[in-house]
């Protein structure tokens, strides 16, 4: 079970998505120390988790540090989760959902 990225409107309206097939996000997620980070620890296989845009910016920051303890397409993955963070962080009126199961 893959965690999913989704940058939506306030509305809810779904902008991007970035599916997780491979399950590669909880996969790093279970082999890390994730309880020092502020949103990063909150991203659940089991749940959903919608940050807003002062939260994105934390959530940036986290992801570019997950992606330095990552490889191959996790990375890539990350990189994507990242791009969409940042997309979020400029504006007040998005947010961003981690989709669990």
């Amino acid at each position: 079970m893959g965690i999913d990225v989704i940058v939506q409107t306030e509305a809810g309206e779904e902008l991007m998505s970035l599916d997780d097939p491979h399950s590669l996000l909880p996969k790093l997620l279970s082999r890390i120390d994730v309880s020092k980070t502020a949103c990063v620890r909150l991203i659940s296989p089991y749940d959903d988790v919608v940050f807003n845009q002062a939260q994105a910016v934390v959530l940036v920051s986290e992801l570019e540090g997950l992606r330095l303890q990552s490889s191959g397409a996790t990375t890539e993955f990350l990189e994507g989760a990242i791009v969409f963070a940042r997309h979020v962080a400029s504006d007040v009126r998005l947010c961003i959902m981690f989709r669990g199961d």
